[in-house]
């Protein structure tokens, strides 16, 4: 065990915080994953939180209720004051606009949020409860390794969307070469492998869980990679996908099969 690491370990133990708890999957399309760490975790339900906008997005697009270039007016939000103002479906997945989630998730309606969550089996298909609180409250709930599982069909266009609508939501979380978007900011990636593009959404959901979330793809010479990483008692918000980007950097920085 790395000595940061352990020392973490240590410190929560002494102050009676229990140690966060990880996983992260990195899978070649159509070649079986790359890297898996975190063991059952990765088996592991919990709330998909903000990443659940990626799935979302598909079926405002699936179902009609948003246009593409349709324009909402948010609130403004002093904690988050990029949700305020007018949004599109591609500027509200990128800024993960909960708000505008919510208005469109009214507008699709309890039946058909269920009747999407098994077409697209994701995670455990629950969308009981308040129809605009499912992904945040713990009723839908999805493992990292479905996460993956998801992406990958996604990518590989075996999900029972249009290949428009894939290519839409996709670039909508798709960032400028050597960075990557999450906490409501753009992060520098230094050691950024050349010509490779991420796309990819964040998550948190806080409250006793405090889990975080980092899911997405990479693409480089023609390769295609998908990846979900999660931390539950996560310290920051932002955790899953710091550990994600250096994940992904090793893999390129050590020469392994994904750099060939």
């Amino acid at each position: 065990m790395p000595t940061w690491i352990a020392a973490l370990v240590l410190l929560a133990a002494e102050s009676g915080i229990a140690a966060p708890r990880r996983c992260f999957v990195l899978r070649e399309i159509g070649k079986g994953d790359l890297v898996r760490k975190g063991g059952d975790e990765c088996k592991k339900r919990s709330t998909p939180a903000s990443t659940f906008k990626i799935p979302h997005a598909l079926v405002a697009l699936e179902t009609g209720v948003v246009g593409e270039e349709e324009k909402l007016t948010m609130p403004p939000n002093r904690t988050f004051p990029r949700w305020g103002g007018e949004h599109t479906l591609r500027s509200a997945t990128h800024d993960s606009v909960l708000t505008f989630f919510q208005a469109m998730a009214r507008r699709i309606g309890p039946e058909r949020e269920k009747e999407w969550l098994r077409k697209l089996r994701y995670g455990n298909e629950d969308a009981s409860g308040p129809v605009d609180q499912f992904w945040l409250n713990g009723t839908l709930r999805i493992s990292p390794d479905e996460q993956v599982s998801f992406l990958e069909k996604l990518v590989a266009g075996k999900l029972p969307v249009s290949r428009h609508a894939a290519e839409y939501v996709r670039s909508s979380v798709t960032h400028p070469a050597g960075t990557y978007f999450a906490t409501g900011a753009n992060h520098t990636i230094a050691g950024w492998p050349p010509g490779a593009t991420l796309w990819a959404k964040s998550g948190f959901s806080g409250g006793k869980e405090r889990v975080s979330w980092y899911v997405g793809g990479v693409e480089r010479d023609g390769r295609q990679w998908v990846f979900a990483s999660r931390i539950e008692g996560a310290r920051e918000a932002g955790d899953a996908a710091a550990d994600a980007i250096r994940e992904i950097e090793a893999v390129f920085r050590l020469g392994r099969d994904a750099a060939r």
